[in-house]
């Protein structure tokens, strides 16, 4: 029991440490990731590191090459629009769901839980933000009631979250983001279908916009292919 629940922390560590290297550019995109030294710095066995770089690989936020080992992707331009595409459709889709299915005391519950975080929302870090914003688009799509939906959702959001990080990606635009989270819940309490996807498609492809102006102008262009 000891030893697995060793395997399992070392496992943890290994992969959340990796992850959040990738996150936070520390690992930057196109570089190689460097099995011995995160070996030493996270002070585990080479065997939890390389099964959470292969982890990693499954979710698409490394890759592997024969000739090169594990190593981080360069950003696409192509890549950074066809995810918010597909998050687009997910998202719509289970917007549509929600429409129908919500309780409307749930929609109240969102409603009274995103004034508490706009009232603190100076006070969060970048990191919080980013987290909030997350939450709420994938708490809102499981007010839909469809648990593959909102797991589909989480692994393109694990897929553009790196990519959010972005060193020229600012505070103020999810701030902003904070108000437009309160005004599609209300929407959303009209239970009109067409302007509440209207409404959320709208802060999804403006989003992406954003980024991807962001990511051109920044330092974070050197890695865009």
């Amino acid at each position: 029991m000891t030893a697995a629940r060793k395997k399992i922390t070392a496992g943890s560590l290994a992969y959340n440490g990796i992850k959040e290297m990738l996150f936070s550019y520390a690992i930057k995109p196109g570089e190689k990731v460097n099995e011995a030294e995160i070996t030493a710095y996270f002070g585990v066995s080479r065997t939890p590191v390389r099964e959470a770089l292969n982890r990693l690989t499954v979710e698409q936020l490394l890759e592997f090459a024969p000739d090169l080992g594990f190593f981080r992707p360069a950003i696409s331009e192509r890549e950074i629009f066809n995810l918010y595409e597909l998050r687009v459709i997910l998202e719509t889709e289970a917007m549509r769901l929600s429409v129908a299915r919500a309780e409307d005391a749930d929609i109240a519950g969102m409603l009274e839980l995103w004034r508490g975080r706009i009232a603190g929302r100076e006070a969060m870090s970048r990191r919080q933000l980013i987290e909030e914003d997350e939450a709420f688009h994938e708490q809102l799509a499981g007010l839909g009631g469809n648990d593959q939906l909102v797991a589909a959702l989480k692994g393109v959001n694990a897929r553009i979250h790196f990519i959010r990080w972005s060193p020229h990606e600012t505070e103020e635009a999810y701030l902003a983001n904070f108000a437009k989270h309160m005004d599609l819940l209300r929407i959303l309490q009209t239970r009109d279908e067409a302007a509440t996807v209207a409404a959320l498609r709208a802060i999804i492809e403006r989003r992406r916009e954003d980024l991807l102006a962001t990511l051109k102008e920044g330092v974070a262009c050197l890695y865009i292919k």
